[in-house]
Protein backbone atom coordinates (compact mmCIF):
# COMPACT_ATOMS: atom_id res chain seq x y z
CA UNK A 1 0.00 0.00 0.00
CA UNK A 2 1.08 2.88 -1.03
CA UNK A 3 2.42 5.77 1.52
CA UNK A 4 0.71 8.83 1.89
CA UNK A 5 2.58 12.04 0.73
CA UNK A 6 4.31 13.55 3.65
CA UNK A 7 2.67 17.20 3.46
CA UNK A 8 -0.82 15.31 3.17
CA UNK A 9 -0.39 13.70 6.71
CA UNK A 10 1.01 16.90 8.43
CA UNK A 11 -2.46 18.64 6.46
CA UNK A 12 -4.35 16.35 7.69
CA UNK A 13 -2.84 16.42 11.49
CA UNK A 14 -3.48 20.39 11.50
CA UNK A 15 -7.20 19.90 10.05
CA UNK A 16 -9.85 20.00 13.08
CA UNK A 17 -12.20 16.87 13.35
CA UNK A 18 -14.91 19.21 13.78
CA UNK A 19 -15.13 21.62 11.06
CA UNK A 20 -12.93 19.59 8.86
CA UNK A 21 -10.76 22.77 8.46
CA UNK A 22 -7.33 23.79 9.56
CA UNK A 23 -7.30 24.54 13.29
CA UNK A 24 -8.00 28.26 13.99
CA UNK A 25 -6.98 28.93 18.45
CA UNK A 26 -6.14 25.55 18.36
CA UNK A 27 -6.83 23.88 22.13
CA UNK A 28 -6.05 20.67 23.19
CA UNK A 29 -8.36 18.19 25.73
CA UNK A 30 -7.79 15.75 28.85
CA UNK A 31 -7.43 12.84 26.17
CA UNK A 32 -4.72 15.07 24.05
CA UNK A 33 -6.52 15.58 20.93
CA UNK A 34 -7.26 18.99 19.43
CA UNK A 35 -9.68 21.27 17.83
CA UNK A 36 -10.57 25.04 17.06
CA UNK A 37 -11.39 26.80 20.46
CA UNK A 38 -14.73 28.09 18.99
CA UNK A 39 -15.88 24.47 17.38
CA UNK A 40 -15.25 22.73 21.13
CA UNK A 41 -17.17 25.21 22.51
CA UNK A 42 -19.97 24.69 20.61
CA UNK A 43 -20.03 20.79 21.18
CA UNK A 44 -19.68 21.50 25.03
CA UNK A 45 -22.12 23.85 25.58
CA UNK A 46 -23.31 25.36 28.48
CA UNK A 47 -26.21 22.81 30.62
CA UNK A 48 -24.19 19.52 28.51
CA UNK A 49 -23.73 17.14 31.60
CA UNK A 50 -21.07 14.81 30.05
CA UNK A 51 -18.06 16.58 27.84
CA UNK A 52 -17.15 14.04 25.33
CA UNK A 53 -14.30 13.91 22.52
CA UNK A 54 -15.55 14.31 19.33
CA UNK A 55 -13.11 11.56 18.03
CA UNK A 56 -12.35 9.14 20.93
CA UNK A 57 -15.46 9.64 22.97
CA UNK A 58 -13.57 9.67 26.07
CA UNK A 59 -14.89 11.43 29.24
CA UNK A 60 -12.87 14.73 29.40
CA UNK A 61 -12.79 16.98 32.64
CA UNK A 62 -15.55 19.98 32.16
CA UNK A 63 -14.01 22.67 30.87
CA UNK A 64 -10.38 22.15 30.91
CA UNK A 65 -8.88 23.21 27.60
CA UNK A 66 -5.19 24.03 27.14
CA UNK A 67 -4.12 26.61 24.38
CA UNK A 68 -1.21 25.02 22.10
CA UNK A 69 0.48 27.41 20.28
CA UNK A 70 3.55 25.24 19.20
CA UNK A 71 0.16 23.42 17.33
CA UNK A 72 -0.82 26.84 16.13
CA UNK A 73 2.76 27.33 14.36
CA UNK A 74 2.60 24.11 12.65
CA UNK A 75 -0.56 25.46 11.25
CA UNK A 76 1.06 28.49 9.49
CA UNK A 77 3.74 26.34 8.05
CA UNK A 78 1.74 23.73 6.77
CA UNK A 79 -0.47 26.40 5.02
CA UNK A 80 2.78 27.81 3.40
CA UNK A 81 3.93 24.64 2.46
CA UNK A 82 0.82 23.38 0.96
CA UNK A 83 -0.06 26.66 -0.71
CA UNK A 84 3.49 26.27 -2.78
CA UNK A 85 2.68 22.41 -3.52
CA UNK A 86 -0.06 23.78 -5.26
CA UNK A 87 1.72 26.16 -7.04
CA UNK A 88 3.91 23.76 -8.09
CA UNK A 89 1.79 20.94 -9.11
CA UNK A 90 -0.74 23.89 -10.93
CA UNK A 91 2.23 24.29 -13.56
CA UNK A 92 0.90 22.94 -17.18
CA UNK A 93 3.36 20.42 -18.41
CA UNK A 94 4.19 19.20 -21.79
CA UNK A 95 2.69 15.98 -22.29
CA UNK A 96 5.05 14.20 -24.58
CA UNK A 97 7.95 15.70 -22.84
CA UNK A 98 6.53 16.48 -19.03
CA UNK A 99 9.13 19.89 -19.31
CA UNK A 100 7.24 23.41 -18.61
CA UNK A 101 5.55 25.02 -21.38
CA UNK A 102 8.18 28.07 -21.80
CA UNK A 103 7.72 28.87 -25.57
CA UNK A 104 5.43 29.75 -28.12
CA UNK A 105 4.64 28.91 -31.78
CA UNK A 106 2.83 31.08 -34.02
CA UNK A 107 1.71 28.50 -36.52
CA UNK A 108 -0.34 26.27 -33.73
CA UNK A 109 -1.14 29.31 -31.82
CA UNK A 110 -0.18 27.14 -28.99
CA UNK A 111 2.30 26.99 -25.67
CA UNK A 112 5.27 24.15 -26.08
CA UNK A 113 8.26 23.35 -24.12
CA UNK A 114 11.85 23.49 -25.66
CA UNK A 115 11.89 20.15 -27.01
CA UNK A 116 8.79 20.82 -28.87
CA UNK A 117 9.82 24.31 -29.86
CA UNK A 118 12.93 22.74 -31.29
CA UNK A 119 10.73 20.25 -33.40
CA UNK A 120 8.48 23.51 -34.55
CA UNK A 121 11.24 24.94 -35.75
CA UNK A 122 12.92 22.51 -37.87
CA UNK A 123 8.71 22.44 -39.76
CA UNK A 124 9.38 26.82 -40.22
CA UNK A 125 7.46 26.70 -37.62
CA UNK A 126 7.88 30.84 -36.08
CA UNK A 127 9.23 29.83 -31.97
CA UNK A 128 9.96 32.08 -29.39
CA UNK A 129 10.08 33.19 -25.66
CA UNK A 130 6.76 32.55 -24.13
CA UNK A 131 6.99 35.80 -22.01
CA UNK A 132 7.40 37.68 -25.46
CA UNK A 133 4.26 36.01 -27.12
CA UNK A 134 2.43 37.14 -23.47
CA UNK A 135 3.76 40.77 -24.22
CA UNK A 136 2.80 40.64 -27.95
CA UNK A 137 -0.38 39.49 -27.17
CA UNK A 138 -1.91 41.50 -24.40
CA UNK A 139 -0.67 44.29 -26.51
CA UNK A 140 -3.06 42.88 -29.27
CA UNK A 141 -5.78 42.45 -26.19
CA UNK A 142 -5.26 46.36 -26.09
CA UNK A 143 -5.25 47.13 -29.37
CA UNK A 144 -8.80 45.02 -29.58
CA UNK A 145 -9.72 46.22 -26.80
CA UNK A 146 -9.33 50.14 -27.64
CA UNK A 147 -10.77 49.06 -31.36
CA UNK A 148 -14.25 47.62 -29.26
CA UNK A 149 -13.72 51.14 -27.24
CA UNK A 150 -13.72 53.33 -30.32
CA UNK A 151 -16.57 51.64 -31.84
CA UNK A 152 -18.68 51.52 -29.29
CA UNK A 153 -18.13 55.09 -28.63
CA UNK A 154 -19.81 55.34 -32.77
CA UNK A 155 -22.47 53.23 -32.11
CA UNK A 156 -23.21 55.43 -29.10
CA UNK A 157 -23.14 58.56 -31.17
CA UNK A 158 -25.06 57.00 -33.69
CA UNK A 159 -28.13 55.71 -31.39
CA UNK A 160 -27.77 59.44 -30.02
CA UNK A 161 -28.18 60.87 -33.04
CA UNK A 162 -31.12 58.25 -33.99
CA UNK A 163 -32.79 58.81 -30.50
CA UNK A 164 -32.40 62.95 -31.71
CA UNK A 165 -33.91 62.45 -35.00
CA UNK A 166 -36.97 60.13 -33.23
CA UNK A 167 -37.85 62.35 -30.37
CA UNK A 168 -38.35 65.36 -33.33
CA UNK A 169 -40.35 63.56 -35.02
CA UNK A 170 -42.69 62.26 -32.39
CA UNK A 171 -42.59 65.77 -31.43
CA UNK A 172 -43.58 66.82 -34.90
CA UNK A 173 -46.29 63.83 -34.60
CA UNK A 174 -47.52 65.46 -31.54
CA UNK A 175 -47.90 68.63 -32.20
CA UNK A 176 -49.92 67.85 -35.75
CA UNK A 177 -51.87 65.43 -33.38
CA UNK A 178 -52.38 68.10 -30.61
CA UNK A 179 -53.78 70.72 -33.30
CA UNK A 180 -56.07 68.40 -35.10
CA UNK A 181 -57.40 67.57 -31.57
CA UNK A 182 -57.88 71.58 -31.69
CA UNK A 183 -59.97 71.44 -34.58
CA UNK A 184 -61.88 68.24 -33.49
CA UNK A 185 -62.51 70.23 -29.99
CA UNK A 186 -63.21 73.26 -32.77
CA UNK A 187 -65.83 71.38 -34.45
CA UNK A 188 -67.56 69.66 -31.50
CA UNK A 189 -68.04 73.04 -29.80
CA UNK A 190 -69.23 74.31 -33.02
CA UNK A 191 -71.87 71.63 -33.50
CA UNK A 192 -72.47 72.02 -29.75
CA UNK A 193 -73.75 75.65 -29.89
CA UNK A 194 -75.28 74.46 -33.11
CA UNK A 195 -77.60 71.42 -31.13
CA UNK A 196 -78.10 73.72 -28.39
CA UNK A 197 -79.34 76.47 -31.09
CA UNK A 198 -81.51 73.38 -32.88
CA UNK A 199 -82.98 72.71 -29.43
CA UNK A 200 -83.50 76.41 -28.46
CA UNK A 201 -85.18 76.71 -31.81
CA UNK A 202 -87.07 73.89 -31.56
CA UNK A 203 -88.51 74.69 -28.41
CA UNK A 204 -89.58 78.03 -30.01
CA UNK A 205 -91.29 76.40 -32.71
CA UNK A 206 -93.31 73.87 -30.72
CA UNK A 207 -94.45 76.41 -28.56
CA UNK A 208 -96.69 77.88 -31.79
CA UNK A 209 -96.90 74.66 -32.84
CA UNK A 210 -100.19 71.96 -32.20
CA UNK A 211 -99.23 69.15 -30.10
CA UNK A 212 -99.84 65.28 -30.48
CA UNK A 213 -102.13 65.61 -27.28
CA UNK A 214 -104.70 65.70 -29.38
CA UNK A 215 -103.79 63.26 -31.86
CA UNK A 216 -105.38 60.67 -32.69
CA UNK A 217 -105.26 57.64 -35.40
CA UNK A 218 -107.94 57.42 -38.12
CA UNK A 219 -109.69 54.26 -38.30
CA UNK A 220 -110.82 54.44 -41.59
CA UNK A 221 -107.31 54.37 -43.17
CA UNK A 222 -105.73 51.21 -41.17
CA UNK A 223 -104.40 48.41 -43.02
CA UNK A 224 -106.83 45.06 -42.38
CA UNK A 225 -103.82 43.77 -40.48
CA UNK A 226 -103.74 46.82 -37.74
CA UNK A 227 -105.26 47.22 -34.55
CA UNK A 228 -106.17 50.57 -33.14
CA UNK A 229 -106.66 51.08 -29.29
CA UNK A 230 -110.20 51.92 -28.23
CA UNK A 231 -108.46 55.95 -27.52
CA UNK A 232 -107.27 55.66 -31.30
CA UNK A 233 -103.59 56.69 -29.52
CA UNK A 234 -101.95 53.52 -30.44
CA UNK A 235 -101.76 50.43 -33.48
CA UNK A 236 -99.85 47.13 -33.68
CA UNK A 237 -99.52 44.61 -36.10
CA UNK A 238 -100.98 41.42 -36.05
CA UNK A 239 -100.12 38.19 -38.62
CA UNK A 240 -104.40 37.70 -39.60
CA UNK A 241 -106.04 40.21 -41.53
CA UNK A 242 -109.38 41.34 -39.86
CA UNK A 243 -112.70 41.82 -42.18
CA UNK A 244 -112.91 45.55 -42.93
CA UNK A 245 -115.05 47.81 -45.12
CA UNK A 246 -112.96 48.38 -48.16
CA UNK A 247 -113.52 52.25 -48.15
CA UNK A 248 -111.26 54.62 -50.65
CA UNK A 249 -109.53 55.66 -47.61
CA UNK A 250 -108.16 52.50 -46.93
CA UNK A 251 -104.48 50.99 -46.73
CA UNK A 252 -104.63 47.76 -48.37
CA UNK A 253 -100.89 47.05 -49.43
CA UNK A 254 -98.78 48.86 -47.35
CA UNK A 255 -99.28 48.14 -43.55
CA UNK A 256 -99.70 51.91 -42.58
CA UNK A 257 -102.09 54.13 -40.43
CA UNK A 258 -102.79 57.64 -41.04
CA UNK A 259 -103.59 60.44 -38.49
CA UNK A 260 -107.20 61.78 -38.52
CA UNK A 261 -106.00 65.36 -39.16
CA UNK A 262 -104.36 66.93 -42.44
CA UNK A 263 -102.69 69.94 -42.82
CA UNK A 264 -102.14 72.51 -44.81
CA UNK A 265 -100.80 75.14 -43.20
CA UNK A 266 -99.30 75.90 -39.75
CA UNK A 267 -96.49 74.33 -36.99
CA UNK A 268 -97.70 70.63 -35.81
CA UNK A 269 -95.56 67.93 -33.62
CA UNK A 270 -96.08 65.09 -31.98
CA UNK A 271 -94.42 62.15 -30.34
CA UNK A 272 -94.71 58.59 -30.68
CA UNK A 273 -93.24 55.69 -28.50
CA UNK A 274 -91.45 53.16 -30.47
CA UNK A 275 -89.93 51.81 -27.23
CA UNK A 276 -87.78 48.49 -28.06
CA UNK A 277 -90.03 47.82 -31.08
CA UNK A 278 -87.55 46.02 -34.36
CA UNK A 279 -89.44 47.89 -37.06
CA UNK A 280 -91.39 51.11 -37.29
CA UNK A 281 -92.02 54.46 -39.92
CA UNK A 282 -92.97 57.70 -38.50
CA UNK A 283 -93.33 60.59 -40.93
CA UNK A 284 -95.91 62.56 -43.34
CA UNK A 285 -97.69 61.55 -46.18
CA UNK A 286 -100.22 63.76 -48.71
CA UNK A 287 -103.02 62.86 -48.16
CA UNK A 288 -103.54 61.91 -51.88
CA UNK A 289 -101.43 58.97 -52.18
CA UNK A 290 -102.65 55.59 -53.54
CA UNK A 291 -103.95 53.49 -50.94
CA UNK A 292 -104.77 50.47 -53.12
CA UNK A 293 -101.37 50.29 -55.05
CA UNK A 294 -97.85 48.50 -54.02
CA UNK A 295 -95.81 51.70 -53.81
CA UNK A 296 -92.07 52.88 -52.98
CA UNK A 297 -93.22 55.29 -49.68
CA UNK A 298 -90.37 57.81 -51.11
CA UNK A 299 -90.72 61.64 -51.12
CA UNK A 300 -91.10 61.28 -55.43
CA UNK A 301 -94.38 59.34 -54.58
CA UNK A 302 -95.36 61.85 -51.36
CA UNK A 303 -93.96 60.01 -48.51
CA UNK A 304 -91.31 61.25 -45.93
CA UNK A 305 -90.72 59.08 -43.84
CA UNK A 306 -87.98 57.37 -40.89
CA UNK A 307 -87.87 53.94 -40.27
CA UNK A 308 -86.04 51.45 -38.31
CA UNK A 309 -85.74 48.37 -40.15
CA UNK A 310 -83.07 45.44 -40.36
CA UNK A 311 -81.08 47.37 -36.79
CA UNK A 312 -80.63 50.51 -38.93
CA UNK A 313 -81.83 53.72 -39.59
CA UNK A 314 -82.75 55.15 -42.32
CA UNK A 315 -84.75 58.51 -43.70
CA UNK A 316 -86.46 57.11 -46.74
CA UNK A 317 -84.72 59.43 -49.59
CA UNK A 318 -83.72 57.84 -52.58
CA UNK A 319 -81.49 56.38 -52.23
CA UNK A 320 -81.89 55.60 -48.70
CA UNK A 321 -80.13 58.00 -46.49
CA UNK A 322 -78.20 56.00 -43.44
CA UNK A 323 -78.56 57.50 -39.74
CA UNK A 324 -75.96 56.91 -37.15
CA UNK A 325 -77.94 57.36 -33.81
CA UNK A 326 -75.49 57.85 -30.81
CA UNK A 327 -78.57 56.66 -28.81
CA UNK A 328 -81.41 54.36 -29.89
CA UNK A 329 -84.75 56.16 -29.55
CA UNK A 330 -87.31 55.26 -27.25
CA UNK A 331 -89.54 57.89 -28.32
CA UNK A 332 -89.89 59.84 -31.69
CA UNK A 333 -90.35 63.44 -31.56
CA UNK A 334 -91.99 64.70 -35.64
CA UNK A 335 -92.42 68.81 -36.05
CA UNK A 336 -93.68 69.61 -39.28
CA UNK A 337 -93.53 73.44 -40.38
CA UNK A 338 -96.23 73.51 -43.53
CA UNK A 339 -95.06 77.47 -44.83
CA UNK A 340 -91.52 76.35 -44.41
CA UNK A 341 -91.72 72.89 -46.28
CA UNK A 342 -89.83 71.53 -42.92
CA UNK A 343 -90.27 67.67 -41.80
CA UNK A 344 -88.31 67.37 -38.70
CA UNK A 345 -87.49 64.32 -36.92
CA UNK A 346 -85.78 64.37 -33.50
CA UNK A 347 -84.84 61.37 -30.74
CA UNK A 348 -86.85 62.71 -28.05
CA UNK A 349 -84.52 60.25 -25.41
CA UNK A 350 -81.32 62.34 -25.74
CA UNK A 351 -82.61 65.59 -27.51
CA UNK A 352 -80.94 64.97 -30.57
CA UNK A 353 -82.04 65.25 -34.15
CA UNK A 354 -82.11 62.85 -36.22
CA UNK A 355 -83.22 64.25 -40.09
CA UNK A 356 -85.18 66.95 -41.93
CA UNK A 357 -86.16 66.46 -44.92
CA UNK A 358 -87.04 70.39 -46.86
CA UNK A 359 -89.82 70.06 -49.36
CA UNK A 360 -92.48 72.08 -51.28
CA UNK A 361 -95.57 71.02 -50.37
CA UNK A 362 -98.24 71.38 -52.89
CA UNK A 363 -101.29 69.73 -51.03
CA UNK A 364 -102.37 68.42 -47.41
CA UNK A 365 -100.35 66.12 -45.95
CA UNK A 366 -100.98 63.52 -42.80
CA UNK A 367 -99.41 62.24 -40.39
CA UNK A 368 -98.14 58.76 -40.74
CA UNK A 369 -97.51 55.73 -38.85
CA UNK A 370 -96.05 51.81 -39.34
CA UNK A 371 -96.05 49.54 -36.31
CA UNK A 372 -94.00 46.90 -38.52
CA UNK A 373 -94.40 43.76 -38.91
CA UNK A 374 -95.07 41.08 -36.20
CA UNK A 375 -93.03 37.74 -35.72
CA UNK A 376 -94.44 35.88 -32.86
CA UNK A 377 -93.89 37.94 -29.97
CA UNK A 378 -90.82 39.95 -32.02
CA UNK A 379 -92.13 43.35 -32.47
CA UNK A 380 -95.38 42.75 -31.09
CA UNK A 381 -95.38 46.21 -29.35
CA UNK A 382 -97.78 48.92 -29.95
CA UNK A 383 -96.60 52.18 -31.38
CA UNK A 384 -98.56 55.00 -29.31
CA UNK A 385 -98.83 58.71 -29.41
CA UNK A 386 -97.70 60.33 -26.34
CA UNK A 387 -98.53 63.69 -24.65
CA UNK A 388 -94.85 65.60 -25.97
CA UNK A 389 -92.39 65.78 -23.25
CA UNK A 390 -90.85 69.02 -21.88
CA UNK A 391 -87.68 69.63 -23.84
CA UNK A 392 -86.29 72.29 -21.50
Amino acid sequence: MASLDPLETLRMDTTCSICLEYLMDPVTISCGHSFCRACISRCWAPGTQDHLCPVCRELCAQHVVVPNRHLASVVEITKQLHSGKCEVKDEPLCPRHHEGLHFFCKEDQEAVCLGCAVSHGNRGHSVGPLEDAIVEYKELVKSCHQHIICEFKELCSLLEEEKKMQLQRLKAEEAEILEKLKDHMALLSEKRLSLSKLITDMGEKMCGASCSGDMTLDPETAHPNLVLSKNLKSVHFINVSQVLPDTPRRFIIYPCVLGSASYISGRHYWEVDVGNKTQWALGVCYESVSRKAKIDAKPDTGYWRVRLWNGNYAATTTPFTLLRLRVKPKRVGVFLDYEAGKVCFYNVTDHSHIYTFSIEFAEPVCPLFYPGIRFGHVNAAPLVICQPLDWD
